[in-house]
């Protein structure tokens, strides 16, 4: 597989290694990555002939070069998968779509995803722990309670909310994980309505009381 977007961008490979190359030269920047999937990947879509989307996990090895500075990275990493005849699954439009990624200390992830249909309809509000490369814990419910929100510009030009302080909390049937997280970068516009942003968080497994902390982004469209 090979994708290409003029000359910034250049994607190739197929599982489980790829290659990625990155060049903005009217700021003297370049990437070249290597990443190299582990074990298993998660679907968080399947419809065959329709849409497929799905999350690995793995090793990335990075060389960068940024005007006169340059460095190599060693660092684990996920590879986000979409494809499919429609935009959008089944041709639904979505008002709300949230994906975060918390980074774990031990090198895994947690990911947590909700979506919404206009009116407020839930499509999909789930989580997935990867501690490391030992198999994924599937968790059945997330949800998402905004403390304190912010309003951008988004690409668009509309206003639109951004959290910066939420709770998350994923459960399954052996437990629950809940974690307090806070924006800790400005929000990047990208297309539509849409925003990247960092954020650090707290987290705790409760009953266990196991906690971890780390960092994370979201990727953001609509408001929540």
């Amino acid at each position: 597989m090979q994708f290409h977007l003029g000359e910034r961008l250049h994607f190739a490979g197929a599982w489980p290694s790829y290659s990625i190359r990155y060049r903005q030269p009217e700021i003297g920047l370049e990437l070249q990555a290597r990443f190299e999937s582990w074990p298993g990947f998660h679907w968080w879509a399947y419809f065959p002939g329709m849409y497929y989307h799905y999350t690995s996990f793995g090793d990335c090895k990075m060389e960068w070069k940024w005007g006169e500075q340059q460095g190599k990275l060693d660092l684990p990493a996920l590879h986000d998968h979409g494809w499919g005849k429609n935009l959008l699954p089944l041709r639904l439009p979505l008002r709300l779509f949230r994906y975060e990624v918390l980074r774990l200390p031990a090198g895994g992830f947690a990911i947590s995803l909700w979506t919404e249909a206009p009116g407020g309809f839930e499509v999909k509000s789930v989580g997935l722990h990867r501690p490391d490369r030992g198999p994924s814990r599937f968790m059945d419910r997330y949800s998402c309670q905004v403390r304190e929100g912010e309003t951008f510009t988004n690409y668009a030009g509309r206003p639109c909310r951004v959290p910066r302080r939420w709770l998350g909390r994923q459960q399954d049937s052996l437990g629950e994980f809940r974690y307090e997280a806070e924006r800790s970068s400005e929000p990047r516009p990208v297309i539509g309505n849409g925003f990247l942003y960092a954020f650090d968080f707290q987290g705790e497994w409760l009953g266990s009381g196991e906690k971890v902390a780390g960092e994370g982004y979201v990727e953001q469209l609509g408001n929540p």
